[in-house]
């Protein structure tokens, strides 16, 4: 079975450049969004709760130790 699409997001800048009214609106979206399409979805620098999303407070490092730990192959 292949591993589900992964969706990386910077929470601070797309609830701030996109056209949210609030943060609660982003969290139904991103919410809609993973539950929609089972995929898996990753928050970086926010404190923005979203239900079945993963979430890390720090952008820049979290954003670049995610992209590597995602990147490596699984083991057989």
């Amino acid at each position: 079975m292949a591993e589900p699409t992964l969706y990386l997001f910077d929470g601070y800048n797309l609830l701030h450049a996109g056209s949210f009214g609030d943060r609660d609106e982003l969290v139904d979206t991103l919410a809609s969004f993973v539950a929609g399409r089972g995929v898996r979805v990753i928050l970086a620098g926010t404190d923005i709760e979203v239900p079945e999303v993963a979430r890390y407070p720090r952008t820049a490092t979290s954003c670049a130790r995610i992209m590597r730990d995602e990147s490596e192959p699984l083991p057989d």
